[in-house]
């Protein structure tokens, strides 16, 4: 499965024009402000890292393409100086694509057992003998820092129903594991806590944009269910349907169980601020194992699609908000934005970052809008705790361990459904899943939430026969 999302999703970042002209410290305030704060660096090294994180997002996808014999994978080492580590079963085969990149010095290559096509060929005989989908007990992932694949076993998934069938498939993975030397390993993958629930503002603010054009990624989501009760989220990304049936609609992107969740009985509707704009799509929402949670909600009729997105001049916005103040919660995860930010802060997407190509220790940013009526008095109460304020924060991708994306962002209830990106690059590359704690209120050290990669979503939606012929792509320019 995930080998064809790789070649389904290609890389769809900017390439030799991103490479050629340098970051604008503006356009990455955020993550600078991250790693200031986190490593102790100064602005210039910083910036200099985010410059090598740009740099390895189209090495990656150099390296398969002309030495795919060899290559391991690439991560981040911010630790150990910010460097680039590049993982071959042969260096000289990989050296001379290194050659005469910016920031060599900061490039190290480490020898490995094995290349990443024998990992992922490894990893997809193991999904042939245990499964790998929603329904699946385990996860087979590629773990490029180990050099091995990982079974995640999701024991909470099986029931009466489907205990003898896990029991065939658990058995056949201690088998396959005993006879691979080492290359497969088998983890226990903990549940997800799904983040949802049943001041003065200036610009847009995730719970507060109806007056600025356009609807974007990073907005509160308040979900009418069909029983009369109410559920907060985040809006992810905005959607765009060719072909098909729903060809030329547009969609918001979020978490499955924002709509399917435990209270779902017939058809839930969304509004932002009080104006109902998206309508469940039967087919179109599952509420499954991770990862395979999302919605994508369409706008109610054509009128609110043209008035929402269709008529304004940027399609493909997330909200980049921070709050500042006595009840800021982005200690260790800071960004830009509040008093003397940018009042309407936008980062306009332009690319996807498929799941095998977000790699370790980068930078990332999230934005979300769960809030407590305690903070925000007219707001619906998210369950996020008092002292948690919506709006952005930067982190790094701790890895891919549990078939989704791993960060150290904070989030809380609410928070769902929410985007993840690079502000480097303007690259989609998640919404927010959930927690693998249980936390409350401002910020804390520690913090650890897993996001569904957008590459796996949509290449699932797509393969289905609820998309109806139509291809649904994450909006990448203004007018898509």
């Amino acid at each position: 499965m995930a080998a064809a999302i790789v070649t389904t999703l290609a890389v769809t970042v900017p390439a030799a024009e991103a490479e050629a002209e340098r970051l604008n410290p503006e356009q990455v305030s955020g993550s600078i402000a991250y790693l200031r704060q986190a490593y102790g660096v100064s602005e210039q090294e910083a910036l200099r890292r985010l410059e090598l994180q740009r740099t390895a997002i189209t090495l990656a996808a150099t390296l398969e393409q002309k030495a795919a014999g060899s290559y391991a994978g690439l991560w981040l080492d911010q630790a150990d100086g910010g460097r680039l580590v590049v993982a071959s079963t042969s260096p000289q085969a990989v050296s001379g694509h290194l050659a005469g990149l910016p920031d060599r010095g900061h490039i190290v290559v480490k020898q490995v057992g094995r290349s990443l096509a024998e990992l992922r060929a490894a990893r997809d005989r193991l999904a042939a003998e245990v499964g790998d989908g929603p329904d699946s007990v385990v996860l087979p992932r590629v773990s490029e820092t180990t050099n091995q694949v990982v079974a995640w076993r999701r024991d909470w998934l099986v029931t009466d129903g489907t205990r003898a069938r896990a029991a065939q498939s658990l058995t056949a993975l201690d088998r396959v594991a005993a006879e691979s030397g080492g290359v497969v390993v088998t983890r226990s993958m903990p549940r997800p806590n799904q983040l949802t629930t049943s001041a003065d503002i200036t610009g847009c603010h995730p719970l507060y944009c109806l007056t600025y054009a356009g609807f974007r990624g990073g907005l509160r989501l308040e979900v009418t269910r069909d029983d009369g009760t109410t559920g907060v989220c985040t809006s992810g990304f905005n959607v765009r349907a060719r072909g098909g049936a729903y060809d030329g609609r547009a969609f918001v992107l979020t978490a499955g169980h924002c709509v399917v969740g435990g209270r779902h009985q017939n058809v839930d509707y969304a509004s932002h601020q009080g104006k109902l704009l998206f309508r469940e799509e039967p087919g179109l929402a599952r509420n499954g194992t991770f990862p395979y949670d999302y919605a994508l909600l369409p706008y109610i009729n054509r009128n609110t699609q043209r008035g929402w997105i269709d008529g304004q001049p940027d399609h493909n916005l997330v909200l980049f908000r921070c709050t500042t103040g006595p009840q800021d919660n982005i200690a260790g995860t800071p960004c830009k934005g509040g008093s003397g930010g940018p009042k309407d802060g936008k980062v306009r997407i332009t690319g996807v970052i498929p799941a095998d190509q977000v790699h370790a220790n980068f930078v990332v940013c999230a934005t979300g809008a769960g809030a407590s009526r305690e903070d925000f008095t007219d707001a619906v109460e998210s369950g996020s705790g008092k002292g948690y304020q919506p709006g952005t924060h930067c982190g790094l991708v701790s890895g891919q361990s549990n078939g989704g994306i791993d960060t150290n962002i904070c989030a809380r209830p609410g928070d769902s459904g929410g985007p993840l990106f690079d502000e480097a690059s303007g690259s989609a590359i998640g919404i927010l899943e959930g927690s693998v704690q249980s936390r409350s209120g401002a910020c804390q050290a520690g913090e650890s939430n897993n996001y569904l990669p957008v590459s796996e979503i949509l290449s699932y939606v797509n393969s289905r026969s609820e998309a109806q012929g139509s291809v649904f792509s994450v909006i990448t320019t203004a007018r898509g």
